[in-house]
């Protein structure tokens, strides 16, 4: 199977580093440069995107709050917090048949997890 076209649209890929398949046949890509996850239907029809949904844990709270140049650094980046949040160098994708989606980022160090919702899922149905 082929699918998608290089490019930063919807279903296109900048540089895509991961792949994973549910056992529902849904299609997960990570893409590197595009700082995303995308999903895709058995057939390859794209169907929805995640862009990281991130927060700041318990540990990194208490670093930053004990060094008053990190607060003053935060402070001084508007749109930091907003930024944090997202995708940022993803590399590889992974599911297991709980519905967990495993999306770990080389820019950030970082592992994000989601659940598969049966309904509504990243802004569209899967």
């Amino acid at each position: 199977m082929k699918f998608g076209t290089s490019g930063q649209e919807d279903g296109e890929f900048y540089r895509p580093t991961g792949i994973a398949v549910d056992k529902d046949g849904l299609i997960y890509v990570t893409d590197f440069k595009n700082d995303r996850l995308q999903v895709f239907d058995a057939d390859g029809t794209f169907m929805t995107k995640l862009l990281g949904e991130a927060t700041l844990s318990k540990w990194g709270t208490e670093r930053v709050n004990l060094d008053p140049s990190m607060v003053r650094g935060r402070l001084n980046a508007p749109g930091l917090e907003e930024r944090e949040k997202r995708f940022h160098g993803p590399i590889a994708v992974e599911v297991d048949d709980d519905g967990h989606i495993f999306v770990v980022e080389t820019s950030r160090q970082r592992l994000q997890v989601f659940r598969k919702q049966t309904a509504i899922f990243g802004g569209g149905p899967l």
